[in-house]
């Protein structure tokens, strides 16, 4: 009896899908910035972290664009609506900011991003994660320095900018040891950036993992389960944790 329930207990778990989500490590607000909160915050439309600053093991995007841009979709809307009854958040809008550089006849700017960035690993052996990729290699460009400063002169002197960044969207299938595995892991930075001098004011991240899974039945080489949905991934990441210690943000 006892090996029947073990069995049944067994079979169960290997049926539904598993999520996992890595807590917060060494993110937040920057030591320098303790007491600052940003009087005009620019906020930017999601985009995936940029190819040339990829870093030492980086899982990258490989997912159809179709689907990153669905997951940026909801990626600015819990920004935007992060922002609502928080007084000491004074944040632009990306639809403001990119009226702004229209009429400066600037709206070229928000395409720069990606071109701009840079980062040689070899450069830096310790830039194992996103947060220390940019502060020890991207904040140091001077090409994105100059950046910044030119687009708070266009979008009402913002003395920080907010950006919303995809740093992966994974998915992949394999065998392990007839255990047919489905897996999705999301990964988000939101990135809060001295417009003065590109230094990191404060960042937040959130990134979570689910799978589904099934045996393998006897000549079964290739029916896995279908992927968890993006949507249960979301209501891991898109929580009040990645706000932590956010500067002038009432929890």
């Amino acid at each position: 009896m006892n090996l029947m329930k073990l069995f049944s207990a067994f079979m169960f778990s290997i049926m539904v899908s598993c999520a996992s989500t890595e807590p917060l490590k060494n993110y937040g607000i920057q030591a320098d910035y303790q007491a600052f909160i940003p009087a005009r915050i620019a906020v930017f439309s999601c985009q995936a972290w940029p190819i040339n600053a990829r870093f030492s093991g980086q899982v990258p995007v490989n997912i159809k664009d179709a689907e990153l841009d669905a997951i940026c979709t909801q990626f600015d809307k819990f920004v935007l609506s992060s922002f609502s009854n928080q007084p000491f958040m004074k944040g632009f809008t990306p639809k403001l900011i990119k009226a702004l550089l229209a009429k400066a006849e600037k709206e070229h700017l928000l395409n720069e991003v990606p071109q701009i960035w840079s980062h040689d690993p070899k450069e830096c052996p310790e830039c194992k994660n996103s947060l220390t990729t940019y502060k020890r290699s991207v904040s140091s460009n001077i090409k994105w320095q100059q950046w910044l400063n030119t687009l708070s002169g266009y979008t009402r002197y913002s003395d920080a900018a907010l950006f919303p960044m995809v740093v992966s969207a994974f998915e992949h299938q394999f065998n392990d040891r007839g255990l047919l595995v489905s897996e999705r892991v999301l990964e988000l930075n939101l990135l809060l950036v001295d417009s003065n001098n590109a230094q990191l004011q404060w960042i937040g991240q959130r990134k979570a993992a689910m799978r589904a899974q099934k045996l393998q039945n006897p000549g079964d080489k290739s029916q896995y389960p279908s992927y968890p949905t993006w949507e249960q991934l979301y209501k891991r990441v898109f929580t009040e944790d990645m706000w932590q210690s956010f500067p002038g943000r009432q929890q």
